[in-house]
């Protein structure tokens, strides 16, 4: 899945997180949600999960969409 950085940038900002506190909420290394926030990148499923979990939005919000 690639995941857009816009989407979680717009994400985090209205749950005010910083890359480090996403990143302990997540449970996920803090240069993964570093890289995320800077540039689509691609995920596991279950790290999308976790990450789409902790900024309380649907996982499906924070894919690019490929059409």
């Amino acid at each position: 899945m690639i995941v857009s950085a816009k989407a979680v940038r717009q994400a985090m900002t209205r749950r005010e997180f910083s890359v480090v506190n996403l990143a302990k909420s997540a449970k996920i290394p803090a240069y993964t949600v570093s890289r995320l926030s800077r540039g689509n990148q691609n995920l596991q499923m279950r790290t999308l999960a976790r990450l789409a979990k902790a900024l309380g939005v649907d996982a499906e919000s924070l894919i690019v969409s490929t059409e």
